[in-house]
C-alpha cells in the first residue's frame, strides 16, 4: 500500500494535492492500493474529497483515525433539529437567494 501524505486536500486544490490525487487516480485504474493521509482536521475534509473522484475508503485523517470516526453516516441537520436553548424561535424561513440556508428570526420584526 502506498501512503500520499499531506497537511490537507481542499476543494480547490494545491499543485501538490492535484498531483497526489492525480497519482491516486492512477494507482486506482491498475488496482494498486494507496490511502491519502491529512493532518490537519477539516470540517469539509470528507466532503472536499468528492469533487477530487476521491472516496472514504482512500482517506484517512489523523484527527478522523485516533477518534475512530473515519465511517459516520453523513445525515442532513434541520433548524427545526437544534435546540435552541430551551426557546423556539418565531419564524424559520429559507433564505432567498440560497434555498439551502435557513435564516431563524427570534421575533416577529425579525431582529
Amino acid at each position: 500500500m502506498y501512503f500520499f501524505v499531506n497537511e490537507r486536500v481542499a476543494e480547490q486544490g494545491s499543485g501538490i494535492e492535484h498531483a497526489q490525487v492525480q497519482r491516486g487516480l492512477l494507482f486506482r485504474k491498475n488496482e494498486v492500493s494507496f490511502k491519502i493521509v491529512t493532518r490537519t482536521y477539516t470540517q469539509t475534509g470528507h466532503r472536499d474529497i468528492l469533487a477530487w473522484n476521491i472516496n472514504d475508503a482512500e482517506l484517512i485523517n489523523l484527527f478522523d483515525y485516533y477518534a475512530q470516526t473515519e465511517y459516520v453516516p453523513e445525515h442532513p441537520v434541520h433548524a427545526q433539529d437544534v435546540d435552541w436553548g430551551g426557546r423556539t424561535p418565531a419564524i424559520l424561513e429559507p433564505d432567498e437567494k440560497n434555498p439551502e440556508v435557513t435564516m431563524v428570526w427570534e421575533d416577529n420584526e425579525k431582529n
